[in-house]
């Protein structure tokens, strides 16, 4: 398969065979996060051994008919290690008193009653670190792939700004047309925050709380009867200056 004009980017929670299958079958272009620690033995050693622990090197292979590329990260390997030798902690004082075992441990394996150091495990976890890899159709460059997989978490912003921020949920109507009209007026609201962001290069929330200091009152004239609306002073010059910013986008 080519490069198509949709391509779907996901984490690996959608790398489903089922969801994988539907999407060759539409000819819809993915790349989705993959599960490395799940890859045969032998394929987990050949990535290894290629990356050979050398920052920002890739790899790519073949697996399931489609392309799996792999990068390595000298940052995500510190965090990798951290978190290995946390748990290797956890699991050398559970193993020394195992009256301290009252939950599963990631290193510590079982066999009826007695409790061991699953050296095994702790093998593989060591020549996965720093590793990710990434499962797709496309003949995009690795680059481009890596490029846009990490492009998620922009995604996953605009999500938590739904929830948050544009208060999307919780959602109570019954009726799909008042349902969709929800959903129109949330993101119709998320294209105006990220057009706030992008030309003022304020978050959203700020936005929102610099946009709760500009208040306007109705002054009416007792005698007369004629109304205006006047806004209140602000005093404090920098907060006047990301007011006048916000005001010059129009309404």
């Amino acid at each position: 398969m080519g490069n198509p004009d949709l391509v779907v980017v996901a984490d690996a929670a959608m790398i489903s065979q089922d969801n994988i299958q539907k999407l060759v079958e539409k000819k819809i272009g993915f790349i989705v996060g993959a599960r490395t620690a799940n890859l045969p033995a032998a394929m987990i050693d050949s990535i290894s051994k290629q990356l050979r622990g050398q920052d920002q090197k890739t790899t790519t292979l073949t697996y399931k008919g489609h392309r799996l590329i792999c990068d390595y990260s000298d940052k995500r390997a510190s965090k990798d290690r951290s978190d290995r030798e946390k748990q290797l902690t956890k699991a050398s004082l559970a193993l020394s008193d195992p009256t301290r075992l009252k939950t599963r441990l990631k290193f510590v394996k079982t066999s009826g009653n007695s409790y061991a150091l699953n050296t095994a495990l702790l093998a593989k976890t060591q020549k996965l670190e720093g590793i990710k890899s990434y499962l797709t159709n496309t003949t995009l460059p690795p680059s481009e792939v890596i490029s846009r997989y990490r492009n998620l978490w922009s995604i996953e912003k605009a999500f938590r700004i739904t929830k948050s921020d544009l208060q999307a949920r919780p959602i109570f109507h019954r009726l799909d047309e008042t349902i969709k009209a929800h959903l129109v007026i949330v993101f119709a609201g998320l294209a105006i925050s990220k057009f706030i962001e992008i030309k003022t290069a304020f978050s959203i929330h700020k936005a929102l709380k610099i946009a709760q200091k500009m208040l306007t009152h109705k002054v009416t004239n007792s005698i007369t009867g004629e109304s205006d609306w006047i806004s209140t002073t602000i005093e404090d010059p920098t907060l006047l200056d990301q007011i006048n910013t916000l005001n010059s986008l129009g309404y």
